[in-house]
């Protein structure tokens, strides 16, 4: 393959993996909002079910990290 088509493809990679992270969001968003609207009476299971969030939030800030940090490395030249 050419220079320019594994830049394509990286990219191509690249944007997915950041549509996947954007999901990702915005299913964590949609999930909070879930769990305060079950939960709004009932403050035991509220705090338990954020810190579950909380959780999930820490897995998915690595997630972004992990893949921002992955999108940053320069790409290989050959």
């Amino acid at each position: 393959m050419g220079r320019t088509q594994d830049a394509l493809d990286r990219a191509v990679e690249e944007i997915g993996e950041a549509k996947n992270i954007q999901a990702g969001a915005i299913l964590a968003m949609d999930t909070l909002g879930t769990i305060v609207r079950e939960n709004v009476n009932d403050p035991t299971a509220l705090l338990a079910a954020l810190d579950d969030f909380d959780n999930s939030k820490v897995e998915l800030a690595a997630a972004i990290v992990r893949n921002t940090q992955a999108a940053s490395e320069p790409a290989p030249v050959g």
